[in-house]
């Protein structure tokens, strides 16, 4: 497979606040503050926090609030066919983690954080696979403790934050290799860093992709990507 970098064709960005609907049900705001004093709604899509408010922030049940750049996005919950392509992917991680002593935690979606004070942005990806044990005595290492590789699993309307915004952000974290599962183009693409860029690798439906980071493991796109089709 080749590694020239190649350009991933323009994207089409599309404003990500919730679709208009009956929110979940929740108290009064006067009386479902934070305890420590920052509570999140949809209403706050697009509003600017810096990201040490943001991290102690607490959200409106029912949707997925990230900090990019400085500036709140919130997004309503995916759908089930979305949620079957994140756990077949992260069950192929699971199975070669019970196989060989390599990769020490796998997370999904809140199991985990990226916290990116430099760019001001939070991150949480759809699985993360970490290979080195968390640092002792530190229950939420996040700003320290950092995945090799990351996936993510494009929403309808939502391309231009996994193929653009995330893209810089892992870049910047130092993420080992970010894969971009496309339902829409049902094909996957890989970004694998050298050095301080990202390397291409665009995967077709039918492949299959080897990495170095994994020795002997094999993803196998099909396979995740008709998990998706069971429920469509």
């Amino acid at each position: 497979m080749s590694q020239a970098q190649l350009k991933t064709p323009k994207i089409t960005r599309r404003q990500s606040r919730p679709a208009k609907g009956r929110r979940p049900l929740v108290r009064g705001r006067k009386n479902n503050h934070s305890p420590r004093g920052v509570w999140l709604s949809p209403a706050d899509h697009g509003r600017t926090m810096t990201l040490a408010k943001f991290d102690r922030a607490e959200g409106e049940p029912g949707y997925i609030y990230e900090l990019n750049r400085g500036v709140i996005e919130v997004m309503n919950i995916a759908g089930i066919s979305h949620g079957l392509i994140i756990q077949a992917a992260r069950d192929q991680f699971v199975g070669y983690r019970l196989e060989r002593d390599i990769i020490t935690y796998i997370s999904a979606g809140s199991d985990c954080k990226l916290l990116l004070p430099g760019v001001q942005s939070e991150r949480h990806p759809d699985v993360a696979v970490y290979l080195h044990d968390p640092p002792q005595g530190r229950e939420q290492p996040w700003d320290v403790w950092l995945p090799a590789i990351v996936v993510e699993v494009v929403s309808p309307g939502q391309a231009a934050r996994d193929y653009e915004d995330k893209r810089a952000d892992y870049l910047a974290a130092g993420v080992l290799e970010y894969r971009i599962i496309d339902p829409q183009t049902q094909s996957m693409l890989v970004l694998q860093r050298s050095g301080d860029v990202w390397l291409e690798h665009r995967v077709k439906r039918t492949g299959t992709y080897r990495s170095h980071v994994l020795p002997g493991f094999e993803f196998n796109l099909k396979a995740v990507l008709a998990a998706g089709k069971t429920r469509s």
